[in-house]
């Protein structure tokens, strides 16, 4: 017999036991279930699932339910009661289902399902007006206030699947997903069934869920191991139908799958919150083809990136761009940054912020897919874009449609007249481009000239012979990335042997801290190496215009030379002027003057740019005020910002009379650059006396000359003195009077 002690310990151990019990239970129950609404979560409904896509319980359907706009209802009532109303759901949503009909589980976050066994298209469209029913019903109580209606929707999206093939639980919840997104779209608190019939469309669909799950999984490892890479687009120029710019796309190649285009993977990132880190990696995967690009002498067009509202909320995104730039030593304008139009539906004053910023370090911004979604006449005046990119949707409507094709040049014209460059996307036609060529369009992406192609075929088309150089927009730029290298050479990379190959054997260089002109490559050399060889020089460019003459190519331009060994670093600003000869397919630098801008205000003002240029909510625009008076003088009229790159603030109507522009071809096809029409002969002149005006000296009234549009020439009596804006920003006030009309105009005061 036990003794009384063996027989406690065998009740303690027999209590022990059933209690371990009760809690594996609860734990096994807790492991199945979802703590907030107690109903089974996504393991349980998809082992249910799996166990009932047999054959026997067929026809399986399947609902998948959404809260709409739930987001909003946390943002206003809390998360609290957010939970509240999601468990009040749950509690209610079980009463539509019968034990034997099926299961409800919760799928996460304010998403629900339901699993139908042996049902019908009729009743699962019973059980979702039931669901439309419990959810109008739903009510919170708010503190100090009676008990009110939530007021919230939900979508619901169905799959019915009945066959005697295997279907998966992923492959189904796929199906019903996209039901409900569908629903969604459709207007909200709506109900869409898919029916799954077809054998090979539920083939497709299972491959396709699999898949998905597959790059789900490995997408963090595939960013790691550097599986992404970007394919270039070319963009070509109507007018010469030679590329000018590009776009970047991300593809992913894959090890089993191949090459993956954005669609099959960017929406899982996005879901994720890895877009930030994919787009900052093919942001840098751009800085670095830029720059093998530029060491080998290729024609480098500008890129334009692609990036996620998620990096526009960031305070210090723009500045994060810049130090890629600045790894890589690629200017910014290499650069451009493309938004699409919905991303301004949220946070529309912090993201066009973020624009300002990007446009204030040289980035260009392009806005992508314009017209397809929340656009308006009244955003484009408002948004700090340099380009615009008419969506494809215009191009493959009927283009003898009246209506179509007069919104497609209304856009065209108005963004021209505000300086824009206008893209259109989509093109595939040669009727497409005959009509582009009609309506002033800039540039033409699509199939038509080429597709995305991968960085070894593009960098190919970099350096065809007579192809990106013989275009006039490209050989603008081929130009300016030339003045690029020849900077980077002496006093960044400190490459001479480099800086040698651009320079002619005679060339005349005029440089910042020399008083003397250098004759020859030898004496440039022994200054190179005393000056310029031991110190941490960047350079950064606020603007270069190549100009036109018979015999050489003008450059000139502004920049800042930043000595980084000093602390703080010193930056001095000035003045360039080059010219340049054709060598074969590239160029030579025969002579180089530099001039330094000494005035102690003006450079203050360049290292505060930033500043000013951030706290503007956007660019002046002084035609409103000053038209009533301006416009009545016989003389021309200029005004532009001193911190912001010569940003032309108001032009009257006399100016373009004297320049042979309407408004509308001057900022189209000159950007509002007046720099480009100046004559060749005449550019020293006009900078040397403008450096003396800003430095406060008084230059009295000279002549120089413009090259009208119609290529005769126009001339003019200059002078500029400094003003300051209505909202005290500095500003340069320029004032013209034509020497052809002076019967008309008269010399009065000069």
């Amino acid at each position: 017999m036990k003794s009384l002690k063996d027989k406690m310990v065998s009740r303690e151990v027999e209590e022990l036991r059933r209690e371990l019990q009760k809690k594996n239970e609860i734990i096994e129950m807790l492991l199945k279930h979802d703590n907030l609404t107690g109903l089974p979560n996504w393991e349980s409904t998809k082992n249910f699932m799996e166990s009932r896509l047999k054959g026997e319980y067929n026809p399986v359907g399947l609902l998948c339910v959404d809260f709409d706009s739930f987001k909003v209802f946390n943002q206003t009532y809390g998360y609290l009661l957010g939970d509240l109303l999601l468990a009040q759901f749950g509690s209610r949503v079980q009463e539509c289902v019968q034990i034997e009909e099926g299961l409800i589980g919760r799928l996460n976050g304010e998403a629900f399902l339901v699993v139908l066994l042996q049902t019908t298209p009729e009743r699962m469209r019973e059980i979702s007006e039931k669901i439309f029913s419990i959810v109008s019903a739903l009510t919170v109580d708010l503190p100090d206030t009676a008990r009110v209606n939530a007021n919230l929707t939900v979508s619901i999206g169905g799959a019915l699947w009945n066959r005697a093939e295997e279907m998966s639980p992923y492959a189904l919840l796929r199906q019903a997903d996209f039901a409900m997104c569908r629903a969604k779209r459709g207007g909200r608190g709506q109900y869409v069934l898919i029916e799954l019939n077809q054998p090979s469309e539920i083939t497709q669909g299972i491959q396709n869920a699999e898949m998905a799950m597959r790059l789900a999984v490995e997408m963090r490892g595939a960013l790691e191991m550097k599986q992404f890479e970007p394919f270039y687009q070319p963009l070509y120029s109507v007018k010469e139908q030679l590329p000018v710019t590009a776009e970047a796309l991300v593809r992913w190649r894959h090890p089993v799958y191949g090459v993956l285009s954005p669609d099959r993977f960017l929406p899982l990132f996005e879901n994720s919150g890895l877009i930030v880190k994919l787009d900052l990696y093919m942001f840098e995967c751009n800085c670095r083809n830029i720059r093998r690009w530029l060491d080998e002498g290729l024609n480098v067009l500008p890129v334009y990136c692609n990036f996620s509202r998620l990096h526009f909320l960031n305070e210090g995104f723009a500045d994060l761009l810049l130090e890629f730039t600045q790894k890589y030593r690629v200017a910014t304008r290499n650069l451009g940054i493309e938004i699409t139009e919905n991303m301004l539906v949220e946070d529309a004053q912090v993201i066009i912020e973020q624009m300002h910023k990007l446009r204030a370090l040289g980035f260009s911004v392009a806005m992508d897919d314009f017209g397809a979604g929340y656009s308006s006449f009244g955003m484009l005046q408002e948004l700090p874009v340099d380009t615009i990119k008419l969506d494809s949707m215009f191009f493959q409507r009927n283009l003898s449609d009246f209506k179509n094709t007069s919104i497609i040049c209304a856009i065209v014209a108005i963004a021209k007249a505000l300086g824009m460059t206008v893209i259109c996307e989509g093109i595939e036609t040669e009727a497409q481009v005959a009509f582009l060529r009609t309506i002033e369009c800039d540039e033409i992406q699509g199939f038509y000239f080429a597709r995305p192609m991968e960085t070894a075929e593009f960098s190919k088309l970099l350096c065809v012979k007579g192809g990106i150089s013989a275009g006039s927009a490209a050989r603008a730029n081929l130009e300016r990335i030339f003045i690029e290298k020849i900077f980077d050479a002496f006093y960044v990379s400190k490459d001479f042997e480099q800086f040698a190959s651009f320079v002619s054997s005679d060339a005349e260089w005029h440089d910042l801290y020399f008083k003397d002109a250098l004759q020859g490559i030898d004496e440039i050399k022994k200054y190179f190496e005393q000056n310029i060889a031991g110190k941490k020089l960047s350079i950064i460019y606020r603007s270069i215009t190549p100009h036109r003459a018979d015999h050489f190519t003008p450059v000139s331009g502004e920049a800042v030379l930043v000595d980084e060994s000093l602390q703080p670093p010193l930056c001095t600003n000035f003045y360039f002027a080059a010219n340049c000869v054709p060598d074969g397919e590239s160029l030579k630098l025969t002579k180089m003057t530099m001039d330094l801008i000494r005035a102690d205000s003006y450079v203050n003002l360049f290292r505060a740019q930033n500043e000013i240029r951030i706290g503007q909510a956007k660019q002046l625009n002084e035609e409103e005020e000053l038209s009533a008076y301006y416009s009545m003088l016989p003389l021309g009229i200029i005004r532009y910002e001193l911190t912001a790159d010569m940003v032309i603030t108001y032009m009257n109507q006399a100016m373009f009379d004297i320049i042979g522009y309407t408004r509308e071809q001057f900022w189209g096809e000159m950007g509002g650059n007046l720099r480009q029409i100046v004559h060749p002969d005449d550019l020293n002149l006009i900078y040397q006396n403008s450096l003396k005006m800003i430095e406060g000296e008084n230059i009295p009234p000279f002549v120089y000359r413009f090259i009208r549009r119609d290529k005769t020439i126009s001339t003019v009596v200059y002078y500029q003195c400094t003003v300051a804006a209505t909202d005290k920003r500095p500003l340069i006030q320029s004032m013209y009077i034509s020497l052809d009309h002076l019967p008309v105009y008269g010399t009065s005061g000069f």
